[in-house]
């Protein structure tokens, strides 16, 4: 069986890989080895929040066939190290406010979640 991969080039199958990932955790763990200042500039990745907030942005990326919008969080709780980890978690394209598109992730309205404290 050929493999469509094996001609490819590492950083055009990554990309790909990293559209079709269900898996909020291993794509952004992908993007994070990748880097994501490099993977943002590959994919050509714009950020489009409306709304300044601390811990999420909102990313778009055009493509041909479709276009993908992705929240990015940082993790408010601290790796041993005491860095946070960032997870880029796939939303419909029409959110714009960095808080609407994480309530939706939780599955709430956007007037429903109200967290009294990052966990």
């Amino acid at each position: 069986m050929n493999d469509p991969t094996a001609s490819a080039a590492p950083d055009d199958v990554a990309l790909a890989w990293s559209f079709i990932q269900r898996d909020s955790t291993a794509r952004s763990k992908a993007i994070a080895e990748m880097g994501e200042v490099r993977w943002i500039n590959l994919v050509q990745a714009f950020n489009i929040s409306k709304r300044s907030c601390t811990t999420a942005s909102i990313w778009r990326i055009h493509r041909v066939l479709e276009n993908i919008c992705f929240v990015r969080v940082l993790n408010s709780t601290p790796e041993p190290d005491g860095t946070r980890k960032a997870y880029w978690l796939r939303i419909p394209y029409y959110y714009s406010h960095p808080i609407d598109a994480v309530a939706y992730t939780f599955g709430f309205a956007p007037h429903a979640y109200m967290p009294s404290q990052e966990t």
